[in-house]
């Protein structure tokens, strides 16, 4: 079990168990245990009551290695980072230790070593000790030599951690123009960290944003703050530099300004409709928008400004600016667009109507030049007009058909026509050109009736409608529908159904079932039953069963089940009790002492039972036997033990003297049922005047008499006929 725990620690150590020692931690037994944490160990070199003890033992011995004063040391591997301070306390276990030193020296490699503390001081009590490191220290060595031995403990290794201030800790990029370059630098010198450099403001972003160096000592680096100018504004932020709970702020500022513009546009107040205009141009190249105060005279189109009308109207050339210019001045020019005037011409004709030409009615033939007003260039426009009034011509005809029938007339088809009268105009032209109208007047009459036969049912009790009429009995009904084009004879014939009752009557015995093989029974109307019913002594009062349905024709389904529950007779048995006289016996509740015959009646929520109690009380058992013998003469008892007082006696009994005041005798036993059984012997003793009467025989004498008490002797003690030890 040794070895396996050996191994099994050997196992643990190997896998990961190892680490140097940590900064602000002090040296523990488990770090002196750990061969990455101690690395070498020269000596007797142990760890001692939370101290790391060197040479000799705790108690001082006087022999042995406590007289070797060759040096005794341990080498300490310090973990990743930069050292600061060394504190620890040591102190000797004996005052009579000679030629003692103690030393710490430090190492960068761990193979050469330089001095950092020595003394040669003799304390038994522990003294502290701080000194600084250099900043590429790894390795510490705590030295001994003496005899007997030394202590080091509380050993610890505080980490240099800085940051230092930035250089210079304000930057100001004063005022740039939008998109031009802005960049600034700062330094920040650091020891043993690693770090990052965000911004609080968006506009400013710093490089890098991630410096330093687990282990680097009194390092610079140098960070470039680069300002945003893609927009303008006044901006402000802090650059904060963070790592190993170190932190500094450098405070930015700047301004970005836009640039200014101005507009070209060289244009004649005058123009001709259809001319080109010229366009106005921004000195920042941006696009020039512009605002027309009457849109009617010149429009802005696709970029291009179009006189579009005669007339004056202002035209204003505008430059909002963007993100990098400011908005420009604007420039206004008063523009004047010229028309030419238009000819046209305008020829219709009428038939007895009148003609309308520039909202002037003609009801007789004109021809003659008419100014109308502005042409849609704004100049004058002239109209030869040419009106000519033609009249028109008209005739009528008649006919009559049936609904439907397959007729036309001029061409026009007049099966659709519903039933009535109709006037039917026919459109054409005369010779003059004008309409000629004929009308027919088409009577169209209805078709044969036609008769449609309805069937019609309900549940007696119930009542039917069918097209407005209400129904609640049954017979034959006739309904006339007309209609535009034919009429309708509905056939109705009104049957009622019957609703369905049905009672069945059923007879069980207690706790037979009841079977269903539809759901939807109420046990006594209110109680679902699914399947089973089973019936209990509770049913023979009244048990029935309701299903509620309807008939295939829909009308009410009510069928009632009656069941008549029998109780099925007592079933007898019979249950024998026993017992001792004086005794009693519970059953069921009853306690029975006295012998005969009981009815018991056990009821059952399905079938009840008869039993039969028979108690039988069994005597106990009594005798009595009477014996007559001569005091000192041997008795023969009948088989078995004998109760003589507090003795037991079998066998024989040599009777006594003092017996003569009456002997008695008992034997207890059960009967074959386990009742008590006692048989009292009663033996008369008659006096034996031959007995010896010399006291100092009687004391010797196995039985003797004294005052009138027989007494008998048994080795030391002596006890008296009834049994009892005499004192």
């Amino acid at each position: 079990m040794k070895k396996i725990f050996t191994i099994l620690s050997i196992i643990l150590l190997s896998c990961g168990a190892y680490a140097e020692l940590a900064y602000n931690s002090t040296l523990s037994q488990s770090d002196f245990n750990n061969k990455s944490t101690v690395v070498k160990k020269e000596g007797t070199i142990e760890w001692d009551g939370g101290a790391v003890r060197c040479g000799g033992s705790s108690t001082g011995i006087t022999s042995g290695p406590a007289w070797n004063w060759d040096d005794k040391y341990f080498d300490v591997k310090l973990d990743a980072g930069v050292p600061n301070k060394l504190t620890f306390q040591y102190k000797g276990n004996s005052g009579a230790s000679t030629q003692v030193e103690y030393y710490v020296k430090e190492s960068v490699d761990g193979q050469t070593w330089t001095d950092l503390w020595s003394t040669t001081s003799n304390t038994t009590s522990y003294e502290s000790v701080s000194k600084n490191l250099k900043a590429t220290t790894k390795y510490l060595r705590f030295c001994w030599s003496g005899n007997f031995a030394g202590y080091f403990k509380d050993i610890k290794v505080t980490e240099k951690i800085l940051m230092g201030t930035p250089n210079p800790e304000t930057l100001d990029f004063g005022t740039v123009k939008v998109d031009d370059q802005a960049e600034q630098t700062f330094t920040l010198g650091w020891t043993n960290l690693t770090g990052t450099a965000t911004s609080s403001d968006s506009h400013f972003s710093v490089t890098p944003d991630a410096f330093g160096e687990i282990g680097a000592n009194l390092q610079n680096t140098t960070f470039t703050v680069t300002m945003s100018t893609a927009e303008a504004g006044v901006y402000s932020g802090t650059i904060t530099l963070e790592g190993r709970d170190k932190s500094a702020q450098v405070a930015v500022s700047g301004t970005v300004e836009k640039y200014n513009q101005s507009i070209n546009w060289e244009q004649a107040e005058t123009v001709n409709y259809g001319a080109t205009l010229a366009q106005a141009t921004a000195t920042s190249g941006l696009d020039v928008t512009y605002e027309i105060a009457n849109p009617a005279v010149v429009k802005y189109e696709n970029g291009v400004l179009t006189p579009i009308y005669a007339g004056t109207t202002t035209v204003t050339a505008k430059q909002a600016g963007n993100y990098k210019y400011n908005a420009a001045a604007d420039v206004v020019k008063t523009i004047t667009v010229v028309a030419p005037t238009t000819y046209g011409e305008f020829q219709q004709s009428s038939c007895d109507e009148a003609v309308v030409f520039n909202n002037q009615s003609y009801e007789e033939s004109f021809a003659d030049d008419v100014n109308v007003g502005k042409n849609y260039m704004g100049g004058d426009s002239i109209v030869h007009v040419l009106i000519t009034i033609n009249h028109a011509t008209s005739g009528s005809d008649s006919k009559t058909i049936a609904y439907g029938a397959e007729e036309s007339w001029n061409g026009i088809d007049l099966s659709s026509y519903t039933v009535g009268k109709h006037e039917i105009p026919f459109n054409t032209t005369n010779l003059a050109g004008c309409d000629s109208t004929v009308t027919l007047t088409l009577t169209v009459t209805k078709q044969n009736a036609i008769e449609v036969p309805v069937a019609l049912s309900f549940c007696e009790g119930d009542q039917v409608a069918y097209r407005d009429t209400t129904y609640t009995e049954a017979g034959t009904d006739e309904i006339l529908v007309e209609g535009e084009t034919v009429d309708t004879v509905y056939q109705v014939t009104v049957t009622v159904n019957q609703p369905y009752y049905n009672e069945d009557d059923e007879t069980k015995t207690v706790g037979e079932a009841v079977l269903f093989e539809e759901d939807g029974w109420l046990l006594r109307g209110e109680t679902p039953v699914e399947g089973v019913y089973m019936t209990t002594k509770a049913d023979t009062a009244e048990l029935w069963f309701i299903h509620y349905g309807q008939t295939v024709l829909g009308c009410d389904s009510v069928e009632r089940l009656n069941v008549t529950v029998e109780l099925l007779d007592p079933v007898e048995t019979e249950k024998e009790l026993e017992m001792c006289e004086g005794e009693s016996v519970e059953y069921r509740g009853v306690e029975y002492s006295i012998a005969g015959e009981y009815p018991v009646l056990v009821e059952d929520a399905v079938r009840d039972t008869l039993i039969n109690v028979i108690v039988t009380v069994h005597e106990k058992a009594y005798a009595e036997i009477e014996r007559t013998v001569l005091a000192g003469e041997v008795l023969t008892l009948p088989e078995g033990e004998w109760q003589l007082g507090d003795l037991t006696v079998s066998g024989t009994y040599e009777t006594l003297r003092g017996d003569t005041l009456g002997l008695e005798m008992y034997q207890y036993d059960e009967t074959e049922f386990g009742c008590e059984s006692v048989v009292k012997l009663i033996v008369t003793v008659t006096p034996n005047y031959e007995a010896v009467e010399n006291v100092e025989t009687v004391e010797k004498a196995e039985k003797f008499f004294r005052n009138g008490v027989l007494y008998i002797r048994r080795g030391d003690r002596l006890f008296t006929t009834d049994g009892r030890e005499a004192e």
